[in-house]
């Protein structure tokens, strides 16, 4: 019985330690109401995932579209973009999301979010939830 019980704290503590998120967070002007954001799918997102983003960005009341590259309005002041990787482990999983903001002006990145996770700590979750907790840091920086 001992053993079960320190082989399931041993498999809690590797599944724990898989999992991650970093962040800088979204400062000054692009905050303010009336800035404008497009959130790009880079063309191989069957998910749609940009939707998501755009919906995260737009619950905190900001203006935002999205779509391919050519649907960027002509007020964007920022772009947002990101990197999705998948993982399988008898289902697949999204392992790991990167969303970058940049200053349309500059090219400047202005803030970056990014969430990784191994399998286990994936398990019930939906690949909408870590989007949206990735999403979430760009504001509020990294939980």
């Amino acid at each position: 019985m001992r053993n079960l019980v320190l082989g399931a704290l041993l498999v809690a503590a590797v599944g724990a330690g898989c999992a991650g998120a970093s962040a800088t967070a979204l400062k000054g002007s692009a905050l303010d109401p009336g800035t404008v954001f497009f959130v790009e799918n880079h063309g191989k997102d069957q998910r749609q995932l940009e939707q998501v983003i755009a919906s995260v960005i737009r619950a905190r009341g900001l203006k935002v579209s999205s779509g391919d590259a050519s649907q960027k309005p002509a007020d964007t002041a920022f772009l947002v973009t990101y990197q999705d990787y998948w993982g399988w482990d008898m289902r697949t999983f999204l392992r790991e999301i990167r969303i970058q903001v940049r200053d349309v002006k500059t090219g400047a990145r202005v803030a970056e979010s990014l969430k990784y996770q191994s399998s286990l700590p994936a398990m019930g979750k939906t690949y909408e939830e870590i989007v949206r907790n990735a999403t979430d840091q760009l504001f509020d920086g990294a939980r």
